[in-house]
């Protein structure tokens, strides 16, 4: 039985370990996953290591070893570890103290987790959302029975349904009678989602019926994503299919249809000369039809392979051969951005002409991509509700302790430190109630507040190391700033952010190191500078530095997520966080929030 038990344990995902429980203690014994975890190449490579060298802060060390005496074990406890390579690894550690029977710890049996990754998923999950949401083509995602479990708001501009009317077997009944593969079609999806049939590799299309009993033609992509998923995405391409049907009828109706399309529509002939362009194509290029017809080549907007690929499609429907009229194509925009297009080249009959529609699906490809590699959303939701559940318990027992201690005699001093361990674990309350309701989609709650007071608890917060860092914090708070409505605890976030930044460019700098925070306003506005004198922000990356990933960081530790997630609670408060920076001149960060009347506030 003692050998199945060491065969499970090496065989864990997650690293196991014992442990002395000294503040330079060692590991006694570890499984295969903690090593790999770590970045150790064996066992014995790992139990030469003092555990308190592998915390970045080695004081968490002493305070995780200070509650298994109290406590006796601790619960996924967050703490920054190091790798062997020195990369700061984020881990969740849990652990139970086994005490001789003196009461003094024998040793420390515990578990960790590496979690760095999953501090980016729920960003990650929010803009895939928001994308799905907004898309104009129409998201079906189908079970391996074939059923429909999710769907977006398209397909109540698209089809006339909403959302909930298609759920389950229902989109089947959209499909149109007179469509003669409807079963084939139900066969196909629920084969590719269980791994029985390949996904088509080509755009196809089908009619569907609007609620109203119109047809739709739609054009599908479908992706399948594990473990037993198909997600179809739909255009709507009933305008192009009518276009292209009318065209070959009569030239009249052609030269309407051309104009009105809600698609970049170019006449080109053999050379790609652009000898007529549609509406959608004017807006496009941003120029005079003046200057496009007769003089622009539709060869410029791609690079030299997909310049040779379209060539040779042109040779092919010139000579007559039945060939696909739709394609995925590389293209350039103004400014030289690279883009995804779907393409269709119809030839005018009769002629040496060329009916060329581009549709940008760059954004649909992204969609692809990340809909893929990330697991299903209402897990995730499952995820992140038992992880607040989880952080509750050791908040309330932590809140409750410190009410205790304030109750007692202690210095003032003691007290204040008291209040704010008691005010940052109210604050931690808030983002769990603030997390459960972002699950719940409830908003955030808003508050008439003083912002210099809440700049001041701010500070408090991180003085300590800022000390460590020999940064020193000068504060230049307006005491006649009008008072707002915001979420404290939103806005603090955004505080603690941007002193994180700068805290972080400052920390290796060898001469004087400060960071100004400034408090001004004007009729309509507050505004809040974080300013430091650090080494700056290069000219070329200040477009992007609020972009969600974008880091100027190497280390795995910096997600990218600070300033993307600062900046949206912002807007999210009516405001605007905008950024100043020179190279050597250091950075400020500028935070724009409207004043709010204190009539406005009583309403």
């Amino acid at each position: 039985m003692r050998k199945k038990h060491k065969e499970l344990i090496e065989n864990l995902k997650i690293g196991v370990y014992r442990a002395s429980a000294e503040f330079d203690g060692k590991f006694i014994e570890v499984n295969k996953a903690l090593i790999e975890i770590l970045g150790y190449k064996n066992k014995k490579e790992l139990l030469k290591i003092k555990i308190k060298d592998l915390y970045r802060n080695a004081n968490n060390r002493k305070n995780f070893i200070a509650k298994l005496r109290k406590y006796g074990y601790v619960e996924n406890e967050e703490i920054w570890l190091k790798k062997k390579d020195g990369t700061p690894i984020l881990c969740s550690d849990t652990a139970v103290a086994i005490f001789d029977k003196k009461g003094k710890i024998k040793y420390i049996d515990g578990f960790i987790e590496n979690i760095t990754s999953k501090r980016a998923l729920e960003e990650k999950l929010r803009m895939i959302n928001e994308i799905v949401q907004n898309m104009e083509e129409i998201v079906l995602v189908a079970d391996k029975e074939g059923k429909i479990i999710f769907t977006n708001p398209a397909i109540e501009k698209v089809l006339g349904y909403k959302p909930e009317e298609i759920l389950g077997d229902k989109y089947w009944l959209l499909v149109h009678p007179d469509e003669e593969d409807r079963e084939k079609e139900r066969k196909y999806v629920a084969g590719v989602a269980r791994g029985e049939i390949k996904v088509r590799k080509k755009i196809y299309e089908n009619v569907l019926k609007h609620k109203n009993g119109k047809v739709k033609w739609i054009a599908w992509r479908d992706t399948r994503m594990p473990p037993g998923y198909v997600i179809g995405v739909g255009r709507d391409v009933t305008e192009e299919k009518i276009a292209r049907e009318e065209l070959k009828i009569s030239e009249s109706k052609y030269r309407t249809l051309f104009e009105h399309s809600g698609t970049i529509i170019f006449m080109i002939n053999k050379e790609g000369i652009i000898t007529a362009v549609n509406n959608k194509g004017i807006e496009f290029l941003n120029l005079p039809r003046e200057e496009i017809e007769n003089k622009m080549n539709v060869f410029e907007f791609l690079p030299p392979e997909e310049k040779k690929r379209i060539r040779l499609i042109m040779i092919k429907r010139l000579k007559g051969e039945n060939i696909p009229s739709e394609y995925e194509v590389n293209f350039f925009v103004k400014g030289g951005e690279k883009r995804i297009g779907r393409i269709n080249v119809e030839l005018v009959p009769g002629t040496q002409n060329f009916i060329v529609s581009l549709t940008d699906i760059t954004e649909q490809k992204k969609l692809e991509q990340q809909l893929i590699q990330s697991e299903k959303i209402a897990t995730v939701r499952q995820m992140l509700g038992g992880i607040t559940h989880q952080l509750n318990n050791p908040l309330s027992t932590l809140m409750g302790y410190v009410e205790m201690l304030l109750n007692t005699e202690v210095s003032e001093d003691i007290k204040q430190k008291l209040m704010i361990i008691y005010e940052n674990a109210e604050r931690c309350g808030k983002i769990i109630k603030d997390l459960t309701n972002l699950i719940a989609g409830k908003p955030f709650e808003k508050v008439y507040m003083d912002i210099n007071d809440l700049i001041e608890k701010t500070v408090d917060i991180k003085e300590y190391e800022l000390k460590l860092d020999n940064i020193k914090v000068i504060k230049e708070l307006d005491p006649s700033v009008p008072r707002i409505m915001a979420d404290s605890s939103q806005i603090q976030q955004v505080l603690i952010n941007l002193i994180n930044n700068a805290q972080d460019v400052l920390r290796d700098k060898k001469d004087k190191k400060e960071i100004r925070i400034r408090t001004y306003f004007d009729e309509k506005n507050i505004y809040i500078s974080v300013k430091d004198n650090g080494p700056g922000i290069k000219k070329e990356l200040l477009n992007q530095i609020f972009s969600p990933f974008f880091t100027t960081y190497n280390d795995r530790s910096h997600l990218g997520l600070g300033l993307s997630v600062s900046s949206k609670i912002i807007e999210d408060h009516k405001g605007k966080i905008t950024v100043n920076s020179e190279l050597g001149k250091g950075a400020e960060f500028i935070i724009k929030l409207p004043i709010t009347e204190m009539e406005d506030y009583i309403k």
